[in-house]
């Protein structure tokens, strides 16, 4: 994963993997600029590896990462957020070891593409190709919802039959008890946007 920090794709990690019975998760995070969870995981039992890739020159990130891999020996690897998943692609050539990535949000939607200044969208669109030209070195694609399986099926030409929904590890009991009237009120705010 990319960092610890208080993020959603960190928290529902965090959600899942402490519940898991057959199987360790191990973390390797690679900037420390964001601890804000390191605690929590720990107190779950996850184990945490760090490798500061922040200060790294670009051809070395990989090969400082490939080490700490060989050294724990996982049986599959699965990437979150984008440095991740990129530097999973590149492990998948060294080693025989499965990758999964995870799928967080609509990257490649058209709406975000408008929105863009002309810099960010040639920026969004070189992600946008690597992605194509690298998604057949991941064996799954593990997303959180049907609608960024879509999404990115179609932007990234990967087939549906290799993206399996997994929905946020988040507990749902905090939304339990959400008053009548602030859903109505939630539902008119969305009607007026």
């Amino acid at each position: 994963i990319d960092t610890l920090g208080l993020g959603g794709a960190e928290i529902s990690l965090l959600g899942i993997c402490s519940r898991f019975k057959n199987a360790e998760p191990v973390f390797l995070v690679l900037d420390r600029k964001s601890e804000d969870l390191h605690v929590e995981y720990t107190s779950k039992g996850l184990t945490i590896h760090y490798v500061s890739l922040d200060e790294t020159v670009a051809p070395n990130r990989l090969a400082m990462v490939l080490d700490r891999v060989r050294e724990l020996s996982p049986d599959l690897i699965h990437s979150t957020l984008v440095h991740s998943d990129q530097i999973s692609r590149g492990l998948a050539l060294d080693l025989k070891i499965p990758v999964v990535n995870s799928l967080i949000n609509n990257t490649y939607c058209w709406r975000r593409y408008r929105l863009e200044n002309w810099s960010v969208r040639i920026k969004l669109f070189s992600i946008q190709l690597w992605d194509l030209l690298t998604a057949n070195r991941v064996r799954l694609f593990v997303s959180n919802s049907e609608a960024v399986n879509d999404s990115y099926s179609k932007a990234v030409m990967v087939p549906p039959d290799r993206i399996r929904t997994i929905y946020r590890g988040r507990a749902a009991h905090p939304f339990d008890a959400v008053p009548e009237q602030a859903i109505i009120d939630f539902r008119a705010l969305r009607t007026l946007s």
